[in-house]
């Protein structure tokens, strides 16, 4: 799973910046159709929080709980990163096969 790094802030009387690194599974659709051998049920995404800390003022780090909504922000999240770093590798791998040399003998006149 890969992990991030991000910071929350929770607004009570004062505002509070906290520092959260997390794992984040995208899950899966699953396969409902074709053969029973080929087919599995889908997943859920996942999110494991592995750490949540507040920096206080005089550089020491005091460990955090996070709230349920909190970790529904990071699963939101981290859905969009995934999203993001999988647009990004389409992008990649399409512009790696526009600069393949094969090609070029293929659209000569």
């Amino acid at each position: 799973m890969p992990t991030f790094h991000t910071t929350i802030v929770r607004e009570a009387e004062e505002t509070t910046e906290i520092e959260v690194d997390y794992a984040f599974s995208p899950g899966t659709p699953g396969r409902l159709y074709g053969r029973p051998e080929d087919c599995y049920p889908p997943e859920a995404a996942d999110i494991d929080v592995v750490r949540a800390w507040i920096v206080q003022e005089d550089g020491t780090e005091v460990e955090e709980e996070l709230a349920d909504d909190e970790i529904d922000q990071l699963r939101e999240e981290g859905e969009v990163a995934m999203a993001d770093a999988r647009a990004e590798a389409e992008i990649d791998r399409y512009e790696s096969s526009r600069d393949d040399d094969r090609w070029d003998d293929r659209w000569e006149p």
